[in-house]
């Protein structure tokens, strides 16, 4: 994380766009378009970019969720096939 003793200012426009340093800008990968999740936090407002390396650090992390993923998709799949017994002359 980069931490310093006196931060950055940024100037927000009357449409409410800001500027992110260069600096900040290099550390984090953001570009021109990158998207920005917005947070309200206790003491103010939380930007978390959004970028390639966020999203591939996120990749597997919920990995544990396909396991009941897939048990919930074969339980479905038992239920059409007993809808589609009752249903057949």
């Amino acid at each position: 994380m980069l931490v310093r003793d006196t931060p950055d200012l940024a100037t927000f426009s009357s449409k409410g766009q800001i500027v992110i340093p260069s600096a900040i800008r290099r550390k984090f990968g953001i570009s021109g378009g990158t998207r920005a999740q917005v947070e309200i936090i206790a003491d103010g407002i939380l930007l978390k970019p959004v970028t390639r390396s966020t999203v591939e650090n996120l990749m597997g992390k919920y990995e544990s969720l396909k396991i009941g993923t897939k048990k919930l998709e074969a339980e479905r799949r038992r239920d059409r096939l007993k809808e589609d017994e009752k249903h057949r002359p």
